[in-house]
């Protein structure tokens, strides 16, 4: 990894860091083991709030950045919903994310219908985009910006997309402040709604 890399890795951490502050629905951001199992049911001790955590899975020689949604149904059951850039087919592919079936409702629902991540190293700054996607636009056009990001055929569209996001990360100042996150998430929504509106 060159260093612009590593100086934009603790930028995207800084922004992941961020997010808890900026959105009501971002609540963690964890590091786990590979093969860790996740289970948000809560205790009387521990409470899980409703929305996002991040989740880095730590391995051997590299990391995996994934999303996990928590939701309480109605019947106060959890449904915990995964994000992983890789796309659906590709959940668990390279790491081991465990879930509680017993306790929770587990959905993929959340995963692109084919790979966004074609890079390593932009899991995280995709699951970034992912919750500036989640929070700034309805589901029509969360499937729309899925529909033109997604899969084989897109992928010139995709990396142009994604490469002019890391180098304003690589530009900008350090995320340690929401003003600068502020510049980021409208920056982001700008090159989303300009996809949409493609």
């Amino acid at each position: 990894m060159s260093l612009a890399d590593k100086i934009a890795q603790i930028k995207i951490e800084s922004l992941e860091l961020q997010m808890v502050n900026h959105y009501s629905n971002v609540c963690d951001r964890k590091k786990v083991n590979n093969n860790h199992v996740v289970n948000m049911s809560g205790t009387k001790r521990v409470k899980y709030n409703d929305g996002f955590y991040m989740y880095t899975i730590e391995q051997q020689n590299a990391s995996h950045g994934v999303l996990i949604f928590k939701e309480t149904l109605p019947n106060n059951k959890v449904k915990l919903s995964l994000f992983d850039p890789n796309g659906k087919r590709n959940i668990n592919s390279g790491y081991k994310l465990h879930f509680n079936e017993i306790e929770n409702v587990i959905s993929y629902e959340l995963s692109p219908s084919k790979v966004w991540n074609d890079y390593f190293g932009h899991c995280g700054l995709w699951c970034l985009v992912f919750i500036i996607l989640y929070n700034n636009f309805d589901q029509d056009n969360r499937n729309l910006f899925d529909i033109k990001i997604a899969g084989v055929q897109n992928y010139d569209f995709r990396k142009a997309f994604i490469d002019d996001i890391y180098g304003f990360i690589i530009k900008s100042r350090s995320f340690d402040t929401l003003t600068e996150t502020d510049k980021f998430i409208k920056y982001v929504t700008t090159k989303i709604y300009n996809i949409i509106n493609s």
